[in-house]
């Protein structure tokens, strides 16, 4: 559970960009068929930070400029959750999912190892690796833009927020050592 909870918005923020990517809106394209603008004219929940144009530059773009096979797409999906540390776990519980990075990296290479040579495999790779940061800048921006909405009642969220809030600073706090 602490799995799920701590890597659904990088694994969805995955998914709605090869979305966008694939269906070529301008914002970002959810699993209903709809999307958020980046004209903020049109949007029904305001963009305070400017996610939806950040996603489009940081994420959505290289995506499209990558032309990820399905397959690509589909390792990625998984690899994402397993990319980034994830807090309150056992040092046991942290080796596996090491591990599985590790499995969930050969398997991504050996997608993109298709009609390329070594070193094109590894830039690859890499460039897909790189869109992990962009993808934990852009959950951390629209976890902002969510408690500033909360903060100035402009969305009602009730205490899924506040869950939200703990989880985020327990992994800072984590991360520098206390």
């Amino acid at each position: 559970m602490t799995m799920a909870k701590c890597r659904f918005a990088s694994f969805y923020w995955w998914l709605c960009s090869n979305w966008s990517a694939q269906c070529g809106c301008q914002g970002i394209a959810y699993a209903n068929g709809t999307y958020h603008p980046t004209d903020r004219e049109q949007q029904s929940f305001p963009d305070v930070k400017g996610v939806s144009e950040k996603s489009i530059e940081t994420l959505t773009q290289p995506i499209k400029d990558l032309e990820l096979s399905e397959a690509e797409v589909l390792v990625g999906s998984v690899f994402v959750i397993f990319a980034d540390f994830v807090p309150n776990i056992s040092e046991e519980t942290e080796e596996i999912l090491n591990k599985a990075k590790d499995n969930y990296i050969d398997l991504l290479a050996s997608c993109c190892s298709h009609g390329r040579n070594e070193l094109q495999t590894a830039t690859r790779v890499g460039k897909i690796s790189l869109l992990m940061s962009a993808i934990t800048d852009l959950t951390y921006l629209s976890s902002d833009n969510t408690e500033i909405s909360d903060v100035l009642h402009i969305v009602e969220f009730e205490d899924w927020t506040v869950e939200l809030r703990e989880h985020r600073y327990k992994r800072l706090f984590k991360l520098i050592g206390f």
